[in-house]
């Protein structure tokens, strides 16, 4: 199976068929280190807002089979599950949302299920989720909780071109480039046609994980 056809299996997925953050159906982009697809606004204002966070690429783009696991496994419909546990909504602003300690377990998590590591974090509590990591609490975003439809002119922030997006970091993709038919197997069994079940399964090990720290009992269903 080629990359092309497995990055179609995940857009074909109907929440990855709008961008994350607003509802855009122009999908073009993907943050790697979130596992969700944006449209060309919506990446170039996590470039510039949140660059320490997001790590942006073009979707048609070259992957490394790393970062083809972290969109399988991720997904928009697993990130906004995982939100909305703490009430935070997928559209609230990108400041804000990005930076809560909810938002970053779950991005240092997936990134160790890609990578095949067991996570040892606590999971946060209910209560303390929608707070701002620690490295951020000197920063005062949660006020200016909006929808980024609404608040940020999006427009303003996409100056940079796919094609400068694509070809940014072309070294640290060189050897992916060279070895795109060594991906073999064990990223296209990931990717396949098992990209549903990978994201019910990501949700349902996120629900447990945050019950068990809460003190709640995972339901039957989970």
């Amino acid at each position: 199976m080629e990359q092309k056809e497995a990055l179609r299996k995940i857009r074909d997925d109907p929440e990855n068929t709008l961008c994350f953050d607003c509802g855009n159906i122009d999908i073009t982009f993907t943050s790697i280190s979130l596992g969700i697809l944006l449209c060309a606004g919506c990446a170039s204002a996590h470039r510039y807002l949140i660059p320490e966070i997001s790590e942006i690429k073009a979707f048609d783009s070259n992957y490394t089979q790393k970062q083809l696991k972290l969109l399988a496994m991720g997904g928009n419909a697993s990130l906004k599950s995982f939100l909305a546990m703490y009430s935070i909504p997928c559209n609230d602003s990108i400041e804000y949302k990005y930076r809560t300690k909810a938002c970053i377990y779950y991005k240092e998590m997936l990134d160790m299920m890609a990578s095949g590591k067991e996570c040892t974090m606590l999971t946060p509590s209910e209560s303390e989720g929608a707070e701002l990591a620690d490295e951020y609490v000197d920063k005062d975003f949660s006020s200016e909780r909006t929808s980024d439809a609404e608040r940020l002119s999006i427009k303003k922030y996409n100056t940079v071109g796919d094609e400068e997006l694509k070809d940014e970091h072309p070294s640290r993709f060189m050897n992916a480039i060279r070895s795109v038919e060594a991906f073999a197997s064990e990223a296209y069994n990931v990717v396949g046609d098992s990209v549903k079940e990978k994201t019910e399964q990501g949700i349902s090990y996120f629900r447990k994980k945050f019950r068990r720290s809460s003190g709640k009992t995972p339901s039957v269903e989970d």
